[in-house]
């Protein structure tokens, strides 16, 4: 069983589907049994969600502390790089969002995290 190229091929059929109906899939941890069984979660999200973030921080950006030029700025952070996609202003903690460029997949971190890479280049 080659993990990889499983995984690979979930995200291409997911890829049909998501154009289908506008939506957003993420496949998170695949959790393999041996050789011959995996289990996997996956997320469906609407594709007008990151544009969401995006209006979000337009409107919310100075009550961050952010400049507005930052969004879809390519960072580098905990060992990938990055784009700055918006806020998710009900997620009090970690309410900056950004996506990884590798996979898609969308994290959230903190405004002193983006803040203090941008202004030094590093974490």
């Amino acid at each position: 069983m080659d993990r990889k190229q499983i995984r690979e091929d979930i995200n291409n059929a997911l890829k049909e589907i998501e154009k289908k109906h506008g939506v957003n899939f993420h496949i998170g941890t695949i959790s393999y049994r041996g050789d011959d069984s995996f289990s996997a979660r996956i997320s469906c999200f609407k594709s007008s969600i990151e544009e969401e973030y995006a209006e979000n921080y337009r409107n919310l950006h100075e009550m961050y502390m952010m400049k507005e030029e930052w969004l879809n700025k390519e960072i580098e952070l905990d060992h990938g790089v990055h784009r700055l996609i918006g806020i998710a202003p009900n997620s009090a903690t970690y309410p900056i969002v950004i996506k990884r460029i590798t996979d898609g997949q969308l994290f959230k971190t903190t405004a002193n995290k983006i803040i203090k890479f941008m202004e030094n280049g590093s974490e």
